[in-house]
C-alpha cells in the first residue's frame, strides 16, 4: 500500500513538472517545449504514428489474408470461370463483411487518436493509457482477423454448396453413358428410377455432396445423353454400363445407390462385380411384393407421353405420401421423363430372373430406405430382404412417405445415408 501511494505521489510530481523519471523519458520529451507539443497535437501523423500506420497495415493484412483463404477454398471449376478472383462469386460473398470489419477498426483507432490528443492537451497522458490503447488495438486487430477467416470459411462453404455438377460421357464398347459428378470425398453412385433421367435427384445429390461425399449420378441407356441398344438387354447389361463408368472415373470400390429400378441394377452390379462395390443402398426397393392396383395404374399414366397433366395429377397422389406435394413433385419429374429408357429397362427386367439380383451372396452391407405409404414398392419388400440377409441389412422407414421420397424427403433420406456410411 505504501509503495502504491509513493508511486502515485511520484506520478503527480511528474505531471506537475517536478520530477521526470527515466522510465517516462518518452513522455518527458513531449513536454520539453510547448511548440513541439503543439506541432504533435495538430499533426495526427506525429501524434500516434504507430497506431495510425499500424491500423493501415492491419487493414492490408486482413484483406490479403481473406483473399488467400478465399482463393484456397474456391473450387477449381470456379477458379477457371472467374476472370478476376477479387470479383469472383466466391470472393464477393465475404469481401463486404471483411471491409466492414476493417472500417470499424479504422474508426475505432481514429476515435482513440482523438481521445489521446485531448489527454495530451491536458498534459494527463500516462503510461497506462498507452498500454490500454495498444491492448485495444491488438484485440481489435485479432477480432478483425478472426472475422475475416470466419467470413472466408463461410464464403468457401457457400461456394462449395452451389458448385455445379460436372457433366461427362464415358464411351464404352456398346454404349455411351452420361454422368454428373459433384462434391469431394468417398464416392456414391446414384442410379435413377426407371423411365427418368437423373435430373430429379439433383437436390438429393447436393445434400450428399454437402455432407462430404463425391456423388456421381448416372443416366441409364435412353435417358439424357446416354445411348445404347435396347435389343436383348438384361439387368446385367445395364450393370455393365455402370461398371464402365466406375472404372473410367476410378471410383471403385464405391457405394452404389439405386432408386426403384435403379436398385435392381445396383444389386445386379454387386452380384456381377463385387470388387467395385463397397455397400449397396436401396431406395424404394421392390421385387417380391407387387405394387397396389392404384400404384400400378399411376405408373402407367405418369410415364405415358400421351397422358395429360390433369391425368397425371389425378394419379400422382398414389406416388407421394402427402397430397400437398403433388404439384411440386410433378414439376420436378416432368422434364425428367425418358420413355425410351423406360422401354429398355422394362426389357432388361423381363429378361433377368429374380434370383440374379434379389439377394447377392457375400458379406456386403445393405441400407434399405422405404416409405411407409409406398404403393409401387410396398415396404414389405424391405422387410423380406431383412429376413433373408439379417444383420447385413439396415432398414430405415420414412413415415408417410410415398414412392418418390427422394424428392419429397430428400434431406431425411440423405441423413439416413450419411449415418449408414459413417
Amino acid at each position: 500500500m505504501e509503495k502504491w501511494k509513493m508511486g502515485k505521489r511520484k506520478s503527480h510530481r511528474w505531471m506537475e513538472g517536478q520530477e521526470s523519471p527515466a522510465g517516462w523519458c518518452c513522455f518527458s520529451r513531449l513536454r520539453a517545449s510547448s511548440s513541439s507539443r503543439s506541432r504533435h497535437i495538430n499533426d495526427p501523423q506525429h501524434t500516434l504514428p504507430i497506431a495510425f500506420y499500424g491500423s493501415v497495415l492491419a487493414s492490408i493484412a486482413i484483406d490479403v489474408l481473406a483473399s488467400i483463404v478465399a482463393i484456397g477454398h474456391m473450387p477449381f471449376a470456379e477458379m477457371e470461370q472467374a476472370r478476376d478472383f477479387a470479383l469472383s462469386p466466391a470472393a464477393e460473398r465475404f469481401v463486404g463483411i471483411i471491409r466492414i470489419c476493417v472500417d470499424g477498426l479504422r474508426r475505432n483507432l481514429w476515435s482513440s487518436r482523438r481521445y489521446c490528443i485531448r489527454w495530451l492537451q491536458r498534459g494527463e497522458i500516462m503510461t497506462v493509457c498507452s498500454h490500454r490503447f495498444a491492448s485495444c488495438t491488438a484485440l481489435l486487430t485479432a477480432a478483425a482477423c478472426l472475422s475475416a477467416v470466419g467470413a472466408s470459411g463461410q464464403g468457401a462453404a457457400q461456394a462449395a454448396r452451389t458448385a455445379p455438377a460436372q457433366e461427362g460421357i464415358v464411351k464404352l464398347a456398346e454404349s455411351n453413358i452420361q454422368y454428373f459428378s459433384q462434391g469431394q470425398g468417398p464416392p456414391i453412385v446414384l442410379l435413377p428410377f426407371g423411365g427418368l433421367s437423373v435430373g430429379y435427384m439433383e437436390g438429393f445429390s447436393q445434400d450428399l455432396a454437402d455432407a462430404g461425399f463425391r456423388v456421381v449420378r448416372i443416366n441409364s441407356r435412353g435417358s439424357g445423353k446416354s445411348t445404347g441398344s435396347g435389343q436383348g438387354v438384361t439387368l446385367h447389361t445395364l450393370a455393365a454400363d455402370v461398371a464402365g463408368v466406375i472404372e473410367a472415373l476410378k471410383l471403385g470400390p464405391t457405394n452404389v445407390a439405386g432408386h426403384a429400378v435403379g436398385n435392381r441394377v445396383a444389386r445386379t452390379l454387386a452380384a456381377d462385380r463385387p470388387e467395385l462395390v463397397r455397400t449397396v443402398i436401396l431406395f424404394a426397393a421392390g421385387g417380391k411384393a407387387p405394387p397396389t392396383p392404384h400404384g400400378e395404374r399411376a405408373l402407367k399414366t405418369i410415364f405415358d407421353p400421351a397422358s395429360t397433366d390433369a391425368d397425371v395429377l389425378e394419379n400422382m397422389k398414389y406416388m407421394v405420401g402427402n397430397p400437398a406435394d403433388i404439384q411440386m413433385v410433378w414439376q420436378v419429374i416432368k422434364p425428367c421423363r425418358a420413355p425410351q429408357a423406360a422401354g429398355i429397362q422394362r426389357t432388361a427386367m423381363n429378361n433377368t430372373p429374380l434370383k440374379d439380383w434379389w439377394a447377392p451372396p457375400g458379406k456386403m452391407k445393405y441400407l434399405a430406405v422405404q416409405g411407409t405409404d409406398d404403393q409401387i414398392a410396398p415396404p414389405e419388400n424391405g422387410e423380406l430382404l431383412k429376413q433373408e440377409l439379417g444383420a447385413r441389412v439396415t432398414l430405415v422407414s420414412l413415415p408417410g412417405a410415398g414412392h418418390l421420397f427422394l424428392v419429397t424427403h430428400a434431406k431425411k433420406t440423405a441423413a439416413a445415408v450419411v449415418s449408414f456410411l459413417r
